[in-house]
């Protein structure tokens, strides 16, 4: 027999195959609507529709090869009921003509309408994988995948591996698993409020008898230490005087008085600014650099050197991370360039022996050195006694103000540490990772206390709630969670953002969570409940920072669209909606304002423009000065 009459006899059986293999599609179909009508009760239907097609018993004949899936006769009847069971290129010319429409729109509608494409593409994908056409749902995601790997790459690496369909029932992660998991969990009590000592409560009782105005009661509520399972430690007499110095000069602020707001620009950073950190009482600026550097400006001694010179003048910066103060709400700009000319340096030895080398003791700033990869995190204890770095090295760093160098390095992650914070006692310090876990330390113990794990994605973002009793965390996998410190268990799940998580940050009295990540929107949480209280919009880019003011009363955001945001906390959080009805009756708005207001929150009260700057972070100090900081970028040249 020659070649060319095996392969006729080859195409022949591949013939037959696929006729037998069509056969078997059919007989499973009529099964099908077999059992459906035995469900139903149709018995005259049952027996005609045995006699037409030939098919005398489900368990009898030739159809007793045939293995019916019992959980899915609708999807039998699904392709019974279509011409020719499907077309699968139908899927991707239809998303195309969508997605053309789309974006041949009106601008005021293109926005609200590209927010249905990426779920309407993975609907496409799993459609096609469970009508069994794995080739062609591989080919719409190589054609369509790319179009949404900005925002949804780690969803989009997940469906590239679930090509079959027993990998797509069995993938927890594209099942509805998760909030069932949500539900239980935000069903846990926690304790959320501002719970006082025994000692505490004495003495507020006894100042409560002597003073007699409420804003004095009110601060001593806000001094007044929180009850917590965690055991807290004390601070100094020095650094208690400074708090209740500052608590008593704290502004009071509302939707009606907004806060002062003081921005800190950093020049000629060829070095890749990663992080800003701001103390709580605006007297030091921390950064970490893509060269392993940190670097710390004392705006106190700066001030003082200033003052002493009696130099109004600007100077001009110096390489390598100078910084500007300008202050944006008070109707004056003052300016305050930080030379970068002459440097104290700290740096860790390989030996473990700390030297502190210094060149100029009236340096702009100090290097600290010890990292042996970009610096992506930096946290400065409540009495700014100490810094704490992380870095790509997978290590975290404790340096001494004091003597200015590194004290310890903490070792535990597997990975790139992204995030660090100090609690607000200090002493304990909670880090994020790549790892896709977050972490509490004591700065006493090299060792991890605690490992929060849960998260699918990496830990970004990193806070304390006030009380310490509990951890918040921001991950890529776009929820965030709350953990318990006492025993490590994630006792709430936040989902509902449609990218990842940048920043979270909780209000002074502990009842709400504000996240805000690449999706440009910001979502206030009741902790309490774990639900979502209001989505606030106004940003075009990734937001970076939040912050609460001190009487939580205000949230700053700060974002890569060179803008700080104010948003109105008591508007957001309220449930009535008396005022709104009676605006909507007196007057109509228009299409183009109703949509105006969709992409714009009403809660947003200002909008603070920088001219070039990122506003990488935003800090309310104790006396409700509001902080910022970023890097100045050069705009890029056309040619």
């Amino acid at each position: 027999m020659s070649s060319k009459d095996k392969e006729k006899e080859k195409d022949k059986d591949k013939d037959a195959s696929q006729s037998n293999g069509h056969h078997l599609k059919e007989k499973e179909i009529d099964l099908a609507v077999l059992e459906y009508l035995k469900k139903r009760g149709y018995s005259n239907s049952e027996n005609i529709f045995k006699q037409e097609s030939n098919v005398v018993d489900i368990r009898r004949g030739e159809t007793a090869s045939i293995e019916l899936d019992q959980s899915n006769i609708a999807q039998y009847l699904l392709f019974y009921n279509q011409q020719e069971y499907l077309n699968p290129q139908k899927y991707l010319e239809s998303y195309e003509k969508l997605r053309n429409w789309i974006h041949l729109s009106l601008d005021i509608y293109k926005q609200e309408f590209l927010s249905i494409l990426y779920p309407i593409f993975v609907h496409c994908y799993i459609d096609l994988i469970s009508k069994g056409y794995p080739n062609e749902a591989f080919e719409l995601m190589e054609k369509l995948g790319p179009e949404h790997e900005d925002f949804y790459d780690d969803d989009l690496k997940l469906l590239r591996v679930t090509n079959t369909r027993p990998g797509l029932i069995d993938d927890e992660s594209l099942s509805g698993q998760s909030e069932i998991d949500t539900s239980g969990v935000n069903s846990t009590p926690i304790m959320t409020g501002l719970f006082k000592t025994e000692e505490d409560e004495d003495s507020v009782e006894d100042e409560k008898k002597k003073l007699k105005k409420k804003k004095t009661r009110e601060d001593a509520e806000r001094m007044s230490r929180s009850k917590s399972n965690v055991p807290l430690p004390k601070f100094s007499d020095a650094f208690e005087t400074e708090l209740n110095n500052d608590i008593s000069r704290c502004v009071t602020l509302s939707s009606s008085s907004l806060p002062s707001i003081c921005c800190y620009t950093f020049f000629n950073t060829y070095q890749g600014l990663n992080s800003v950190e701001i103390s709580k009482d605006a007297s030091i600026v921390v950064g970490g650099f893509d060269d392993s550097s940190i670097r710390m400006w004392n705006l106190k001694e700066i001030a003082e050197r200033n003052s002493n010179s009696g130099s109004g003048t600007k100077d001009n910066v110096g390489g390598g991370g100078g910084v500007e103060s300008t202050s944006a709400s008070t109707g004056t700009n003052a300016s305050l360039s930080l030379s970068a000319s002459t440097t104290s340096t700290a740096s860790s030895m390989p030996t473990g022996k700390s030297t502190f080398t210094q060149q100029k003791m009236d340096s702009e700033f100090r290097t600290f050195i010890g990292h042996c990869g970009p610096v992506y995190g930096c946290s400065i204890s409540p009495d700014n006694q100490f810094i704490m770095s992380c870095s790509e090295d997978n290590t975290a760093r404790l340096w001494s103000l004091e003597t200015m160098s590194n004290l310890v390095c903490y070792k535990g992650h597997n990975y790139p540490i992204w995030d660090v914070n100090f609690s607000p006692y200090g002493y304990y310090f909670a880090t994020a990772s790549h790892d896709k876990t977050a972490r509490l330390w004591c700065t006493n113990y090299i060792s991890p206390m605690r490992i929060f794990a849960g998260h699918l994605s990496d830990v970004n973002c990193v806070k304390f709630h006030p009380n310490i009793n509990y951890v918040a965390t921001g991950s890529s996998d776009k929820s965030a969670r709350l953990w318990e410190c006492h025993t490590g268990k994630c006792v709430r799940i936040f989902m509902g953002h449609r990218a990842p998580i940048y920043s979270v940050s909780i209000s002074p009295d502990g009842k709400y969570l504000a996240t805000a990540g690449e999706d440009t929107s910001i979502i206030l949480w009741d902790l309490g409940s774990g639900k979502k209280i209001k989505k606030m919009d106004g940003h075009n880019k990734t937001i970076y920072s939040l912050d609460f003011s001190m009487d939580g009363s205000i949230l700053a955001s700060a974002s890569a669209d060179c803008t700080v945001r104010l948003w109105d906390v008591n508007a957001a959080s309220s449930t009535s909606t008396n005022t709104n009805i009676e605006d909507t009756v007196s007057k109509t708005p228009s299409k183009k304002a109703r949509l105006k207001q969709k992409r714009i929150s009403p809660e947003l009260l200002e909008t603070y423009p920088t001219k070039q700057t990122p506003v990488f972070n935003v800090t309310f100090s104790r006396r409700n000065l509001l902080l910022s900081s970023g890097p100045y970028q050069i705009e890029k040249s056309l040619f």
